[in-house]
């Protein structure tokens, strides 16, 4: 994401628990189809038209969060 730096590893395992219960762990390959929104920099970048493929989907450039629901199913 280029407006700002990725969460490490502890705090993603921490927004993980928060999400999906305690004593969880996240997947070990970081997917990007979790929730988004925390800032502001999140916002714009899920408005933005997705790149084909990007989530594994050959469509119409939509936004990154209609494609990212898209892709979790």
């Amino acid at each position: 994401m280029p407006f700002g730096t990725p969460r490490s590893d502890e705090a993603r395992k921490i927004r993980h628990e928060l999400l999906h219960g305690v004593g969880t762990t996240p997947p070990a390959e970081r997917l990007g189809l979790g929730p988004k929104g925390d800032n502001i920099g999140e916002v714009v970048w899920d408005a933005l038209p997705a790149l084909p493929l990007e989530f594994g989907l050959a469509t119409l450039p939509l936004p990154r969060k209609m494609m990212r629901e898209m892709a979790k199913g």
